[in-house]
């Protein structure tokens, strides 16, 4: 004689069967969430750490560019500050050999003038000459390089003996003609400096590159 099953546990492995595969289900869509969340995280991670290197690279690269800038600026200021010296110095130097070649002139011209026993007016002014020749030393004194300070105080210390002697009571021209002559010697050996320095011709109005 058969055994019939009872509804109940017909219905009941249908229920069981119906609640696993729903959790099968719910337990498949999970872990595919979990996963995919997972890739979300990584691929976030991923995009965070090239979002930084960028950022770095491009710190990088602004301060490199920044500092190139800076480094070409502060080459340009040297170089400027480089050519107004060499424009002081130049300058300098012109004011003293004008200053001390008008004494020289003047030297001469007074020369001739008591050799002569002449009355007539020297045509150089000598007001403020000295003066004038001392400040144009100064400038040197402070501007110049080594090399071409020395000569300048030879020749503005030539001039001073060469007035010294035009002056003079006992007046001798053979004296003056040699004071003459050593500051002449003095100013060309002055202006030979000059030219070693500077490389340009420093006469009063000259502009030629030697």
């Amino acid at each position: 004689m058969d055994v019939e099953t009872p509804l109940w546990v017909t219905l009941l492995v249908a229920a069981v069967g119906v609640v696993a595969t729903l959790l099968a289900a719910l337990l498949s869509s999970a872990l595919t969430a979990r996963r995919e969340a997972a890739r979300a995280r990584e691929e976030v991670a991923r995009e965070q750490a090239r979002a930084r290197e960028l950022a770095e690279s491009a710190t990088a690269t602004s301060r490199e560019v920044l500092e190139r800038e800076d480094a070409r600026r502060r080459e340009a200021d040297r170089a400027a500050a480089a050519a107004r010296a060499a424009d002081e110095r130049r300058a300098a130097y012109a004011a003293f050999l004008t200053a001390a070649s008008r004494w020289a002139r003047y030297g001469e011209q007074k020369r001739d003038q008591r050799a002569a026993r002449s009355g007539g007016v020297v045509p150089v002014d000598a007001t403020g000459l000295e003066d004038e020749v001392g400040a144009a030393l100064a400038a040197v004194q402070v501007l110049g390089a080594p090399e071409v300070q020395a000569p300048a105080r030879t020749a503005y210390d030539a001039l001073v003996v060469l007035l010294m002697n035009l002056e003079a009571s006992h007046f001798s021209v053979n004296r003056v003609d040699e004071g003459i002559e050593q500051a002449v010697a003095a100013l060309d050996a002055y202006l030979a400096a000059v030219r070693r320095d500077l490389g340009v011709d420093a006469r009063p109005g000259g502009s030629t590159a030697a």
